[in-house]
């Protein structure tokens, strides 16, 4: 597995409000996750006091469906935090997961919707999720370090179970470590294979209701300006255990 250099940016002066960074127009670093799905992303790191460092990402599918990006010390689905998108709701929202089940996955209350950026589009059989969230923030935060982290991708665009297209990857924030390209090595770690197509238009596999809360969310034009202020290291290795643990 290949990673770009791991190049951290530094927004100047562009802001959406104030305490509030924006992410690059371009997001620089990148990690293949499954046959089917990409996650690009970059770290703005803050410069005032009134700011908070935040991370942009973007899940890239080549299936229709919702999808799913958390942070989980286990490894497993619960107890986790999730960023959760669902097209037909045109919805992107932070969800508490306490339960391997779909009643422990709830959208967190309205103070802690803080994700910025959001969006979550389909075109020609594809789907992409984009946001932006604070690194320092709720019951998991990211941290300088190795993070373990979750995704998943749904069968249809309504939250439901969504088989085997789900995994675990470490995401290690080192701002000591020097650039590479090369991914960790997982050991005896094993990787189940999602499915490659997309869903055909009956029903999915034991779904369920799709949350109700939560507006409509446009995507953000991204930042004017920007500057390199050092190189960070980023490495993933995906190994695979969500919803089915």
């Amino acid at each position: 597995m290949k990673l770009s250099s791991a190049t951290f940016l530094l927004l100047a002066a562009v802001h959406q409000s104030a305490g509030e960074l924006s992410c690059p127009t371009e997001l620089t670093q990148s990690l293949y996750l499954t046959p089917t799905l990409d996650l690009y992303y970059d770290v703005v790191v803050a410069t005032s006091v009134d700011e908070k460092n935040i991370l942009c990402a973007r899940l890239e599918s080549r299936t229709e469906g919702w999808l799913g990006f958390g942070i989980s010390p286990s490894g497993g689905m619960a107890p986790a935090e999730a960023v959760i998108g669902l097209p037909d709701d045109v919805t992107v929202l932070k969800y508490d997961m306490s339960q391997k089940s779909s009643s422990g996955v709830v959208p967190m209350d309205d103070d802690k919707q803080t994700l910025m950026n959001k969006s979550i589009v389909q075109e020609n059989g594809s789907t992409v999720m984009a946001f932006s969230k604070y690194l320092d923030e709720d019951t998991y935060p990211l941290s300088d370090g190795e993070n373990t982290c979750i995704f998943a991708e749904g069968g249809s665009n309504t939250f439901g179970y969504h088989g085997s297209s789900r995994g675990q990857f470490t995401l290690n924030l080192d701002t000591a470590a020097s650039t590479t390209t090369d991914a960790p090595s997982m050991g005896d770690a094993t990787t189940t294979q999602p499915p490659v197509a997309a869903p055909s238009d009956g029903n999915p596999s034991s779904p369920e209701s799709a949350p109700s809360d939560g507006n409509p969310s446009s995507p953000d034009s991204g930042a004017k300006g920007r500057g390199v202020v050092g190189t960070m290291l980023i490495s993933f290795g995906a190994v695979v255990v969500w919803f089915a643990m």
